[in-house]
């Protein structure tokens, strides 16, 4: 009901005293990869024509859903690089991009670290890497498990000013996807 004879003014509302900062954690598990072929590393394993669908599939769903994406953080192995670069032609997205050595078979507490150290001037961070460390880092950061299967992004959303708050607050973990789920629709 609204009431047209106010005979007080409203009150004034300082909208600086209200917190509203937020950090968003994407989190990519690499797409679906080729059997190392004899002689190869697992290192320089790249997609199968699925993977690069279930990529493409999740670039799509970041797009329609206009996720915001400052910051990409991706391993240096030839998979998640591939994912990377799929997911974001089809996300259409301009984010800065890096690839850090150590995404590569790190643990959830290397992904904690590389990520408290992060510039704040990215509030939406995107990592592609690898389990068990990233199903670890979602654990570790909600207190919550899920199963992240070859190119499942899940989302983190964190109340804090600055990534290196993350030592003090937890986060809550939104939602998981699935890309071959995306696919089947």
């Amino acid at each position: 009901m609204i009431h047209k004879n106010l005979t007080h003014p409203l009150p004034q509302v300082e909208l600086t005293s209200f917190h509203c900062a937020m950090k968003t954690l994407l989190i990519l598990r690499h797409a679906k990869a080729e059997d190392a072929a004899p002689g190869q590393s697992d290192f320089e394993r790249v997609l199968k024509d699925r993977g690069r669908d279930q990529a493409r599939a999740i670039g799509l769903f970041i797009k329609e859903r206009m996720l915001n994406i400052d910051l990409l953080l991706c391993s240096t192995a030839a998979r998640a690089k591939e994912t990377a670069e799929i997911v974001m032609v089809a996300a259409t997205s301009n984010a800065d991009r890096r690839t850090e050595a150590q995404l590569y078979e790190a643990s959830s507490l290397q992904l904690f670290d590389l990520i408290v150290n992060l510039s704040d001037s990215a509030s939406a961070l995107l990592i592609v890497g690898h389990n068990p460390g990233l199903e670890d880092l979602v654990h570790l950061l909600s207190d919550r498990t899920c199963q992240l299967e070859t190119c499942s992004l899940a989302r983190i959303e964190i109340d804090a000013d600055s990534w290196g708050d993350l030592a003090e607050v937890s986060g809550k973990l939104d939602w998981v996807v699935n890309s071959q789920d995306l696919l089947d629709e």
